[in-house]
């Protein structure tokens, strides 16, 4: 779940989500949830950063600067996208 609110004059997408890893990778990847805060970076949109935490009690910084237009169903496909392969 996701939400783009404006506060202080900036604009920050606020996220939480839960994590459920293949049932043959629970074993060292647990379900797991979290959430973060990245500030949106220009307009459009350059780059989002800001920091995330999640209950297995790992937290740090994100940056995000590479996008496209193109949507892909699921991770195989996005990562396909980045390195520049039709899907």
């Amino acid at each position: 779940m996701a939400r783009v609110v404006k506060e202080d004059g900036s604009w920050l997408l606020h996220y939480i989500y839960t994590n459920e890893p293949d049932v043959a990778l629970r074993k060292r990847s647990p379900i797991h949830h979290g959430s973060g805060v990245l500030t949106i970076i220009d307009n459009p949109a350059k780059r989002l950063s800001g920091t995330y935490w999640t209950d297995r009690d790992s937290k740090g910084k994100l940056t995000l600067e590479r996008r496209t237009r193109k949507l892909g169903e699921d991770f195989r496909d996005c990562a396909d996208l980045f390195a520049g392969r039709e899907v």
